[in-house]
C-alpha cells in the first residue's frame, strides 16, 4: 500500500518530467538492448559456423575399402551433434554431355583437367540455405537427403553446362546450377569404388567442447575411428559476449551517461517529494523504512520500464527482421538476429537491477538523510 501511494507520489510531482523520465529509461534500456544483442550475434554466428575450434580435418588418406562404413557408422554415431562434413575429392576422370547427349571436348569446359568437388552432407536446416547456385537451381533438403544424381559445378565451368549431364564417380549426373565450388550430395557417391579420389574430409561438429578432457576423450574417438588417416584437431577457438566489448564501448558509454543523467533528474524528485517522506517518518516512519520505500519504488519503476522495453525490442525485432536466422546473416548483417532468449533477459534485467542501484542509491541515501521528520 505504501509502495502503491509512493508511486503515485512519484507521477504526481511533476507529470512532465515523470513521462520524460520514463522515455528516457526506456530508451537506454532499449539501446542496450541492441547492444548487447550485436555482441551476442557475432559471437553466437562466429561459434556457430565460423569457428576453428569445431572443424575436424581427416587428412592423408589412405585408400581402403573400409572407408564408405566408417564414414557411415560416423555420421549414425554422431548425427545429433553435427553440422557438416565434405568428402572433398579430385577427379580427372569426368566427361560432359550436352542435351543431345553429345560428348563436350574437355578443352572447352575448364582449363584445368582436374574438377575439386565437394561431397556433402548438412545436418542443420539453416546450412542448406547456404548453398545456393549462382545460376541455376539449388539443392532441395530431399536432394541431400535422398542422394539425387544431381551436381553443382564450380565457376570453372560455364553456366551454358546447367540442364546437361556429367559422368563422374562411374555415374551420370545432372548439372543443376553454377557455384564457387563443385558439390555433390555425398549420398549419391559410392565412396568406397572412388577411394583414389578422396583428399581429406572436413567434419564440423554443433557445439563447441570447452572441457580439455572431453575435448581430448573426442580426439581420441576420432582417432581409433579414422585409423586409415591422419585426424588433424583444432586448436582452442571460441568466443563469448566479452570478446566483442571493445565494440559495445559506445552503447555503453551513451547508457551510462543516460543513466547517470537518469541519477540527477531522479534526485530533483526525491528532492520535490521531501515533505511526502517527512510526513512517513512523523508518521513513525525510520530512515531505514523510507530508504526501503525510496528503494523498492525505484527497482519497481526500472522493472517496470524494462518490461516495456523488452517488449519494444521484440517488436521492432520482429517487425523488421520477421524471419531473419543465425545462417541469414551472412547475407542481411551481423546485428539482425535476435539471440535474446529468457535466460540472457534475466542476466541483463539483473545486471541493470545492479547498475541502477550502483547509480541511483547515493541520491536516496543523501535525500533521506537531509529529510527531517
Amino acid at each position: 500500500m505504501i509502495l502503491k501511494l509512493s508511486l503515485k507520489s512519484f507521477f504526481k510531482t511533476n507529470k512532465l518530467l515523470s513521462i520524460s523520465f520514463l522515455v528516457l529509461m526506456v530508451i537506454c534500456f532499449v539501446a542496450l538492448l541492441f547492444g548487447i544483442n550485436y555482441g551476442f550475434c557475432n559471437s553466437d554466428f562466429y561459434n556457430r559456423y565460423e569457428s576453428k575450434q569445431k572443424l575436424y580435418i581427416i587428412d592423408r588418406i589412405n585408400p581402403n575399402d573400409n572407408i564408405k562404413n566408417t564414414i557411415e557408422e560416423f555420421i549414425e554415431t554422431n548425427k545429433h551433434n553435427l553440422d557438416y562434413i565434405y568428402v572433398n575429392c579430385q577427379c580427372s576422370n569426368y566427361e560432359v554431355f550436352d542435351e543431345n547427349h553429345d560428348l563436350y571436348n574437355k578443352e572447352n569446359i575448364n582449363n584445368d583437367s582436374i574438377i575439386d568437388i565437394k561431397l556433402f552432407n548438412f545436418f542443420i536446416p539453416e546450412l542448406n540455405e547456404l548453398l545456393k547456385s549462382y545460376y541455376g537451381e539449388s539443392f532441395t533438403e530431399e536432394d541431400i537427403k535422398s542422394g539425387a544424381k544431381k551436381i553443382i559445378l564450380s565457376e570453372d565451368f560455364d553456366k551454358s553446362l546447367i540442364g546437361s549431364k556429367i559422368r563422374i564417380f562411374n555415374d551420370y549426373y545432372e548439372v543443376i546450377g553454377i557455384s564457387s565450388a563443385a558439390y555433390i550430395p555425398l549420398n549419391s557417391v559410392d565412396i568406397s569404388t572412388n577411394k583414389e579420389t578422396i583428399k581429406n574430409i572436413e567434419i564440423v561438429i554443433s557445439s563447441i567442447i570447452k572441457n580439455n578432457d572431453e575435448r581430448e576423450t573426442f580426439n581420441d574417438y576420432l582417432r581409433k575411428t579414422f585409423t586409415f588417416s591422419k585426424v588433424i584437431v583444432p586448436t582452442e577457438d571460441y568466443k563469448t559476449i566479452w570478446d566483442y566489448i571493445p565494440m559495445l564501448i559506445p552503447t555503453i558509454l551513451v547508457v551510462l551517461i543516460g543513466f547517470f543523467n537518469l541519477g540527477f533528474l531522479y534526485a530533483f524528485f526525491i528532492n520535490k517529494r521531501k515533505k511526502n517522506i517527512a510526513i512517513y517518518q512523523i508518521c513513525g516512519a525510520s530512515r531505514y523504512e523510507s530508504f526501503k520505500v525510496l528503494t523498492f519504488e525505484l527497482l519497481t519503476i526500472v522493472t517496470l520500464t524494462f518490461v516495456l522495453s523488452i517488449t519494444l525490442y521484440k517488436v521492432i525485432m520482429l517487425t523488421i527482421f520477421p524471419k531473419t536466422t543465425l545462417a541469414e546473416m551472412t547475407e542481411v548483417g551481423l546485428c539482425v538476429y535476435d539471440t535474446l532468449n529468457i535466460v540472457r533477459i534475466s542476466f541483463i534485467y539483473l545486471m541493470l537491477l545492479f547498475t541502477t542501484l550502483i547509480v541511483f542509491l547515493p541520491y536516496i541515501i543523501k535525500s533521506n538523510r537531509n529529510v527531517k521528520g
